[in-house]
């Protein structure tokens, strides 16, 4: 859980599969503290919730600097929403490295090099944690068998 933070719904991103007209299913949402806005993005939330999905949808469609400036005068605490926030952070498996590349390519100057994912309000596996446990230590006996045998012959 990340508190007190800043939401910029402004500069969020969106991966697209294909056809490019469609809506974008989840969005990549660069997260500050309330203290400082700017700067480069540590964190990136991915998130589908309804609300963020909306006010990202509505900025999208904005033509105009002078539509998106009106907008933005009336909507600012919705552009840039401050809360706490909470998930799990994506590993590999959660995002393939052709997408990670894609995003670094659109967030490149306003990211560090080293950011995460934080996949919005998700809680750890604990399925996948005591597979991904048993199967380390399945490996470390078999590691230990290994050797045991190399040093006996």
């Amino acid at each position: 859980m990340l508190t007190n933070c800043q939401l910029n719904i402004f500069q969020a991103s969106y991966l697209h599969h294909g056809d490019k007209s469609a809506q974008p299913y989840e969005y990549y949402v660069p997260i500050h503290g309330v203290g400082t806005p700017s700067g480069k993005t540590c964190v990136l939330l991915r998130t589908s919730e309804p609300d963020i999905m909306a006010t990202a949808n509505e900025i999208k469609a904005l033509k105009s600097e002078s539509a998106l400036l009106a907008w933005m005068s009336k909507n600012s605490a919705r552009a840039f929403p401050k809360r706490n926030v909470q998930g799990v952070v994506s590993s590999g498996l959660d995002l393939r490295s052709s997408q990670r590349e894609a995003l670094e390519k659109v967030e490149r100057n306003n990211t560090v090099e080293d950011f995460i994912i934080l996949k919005a309000n998700a809680e750890p596996s604990l399925a996948a944690g005591i597979s991904f446990s048993a199967a380390g230590v399945a490996a470390l006996l078999g590691l230990v068998v290994y050797a045991r045998r190399k040093t006996a012959d």
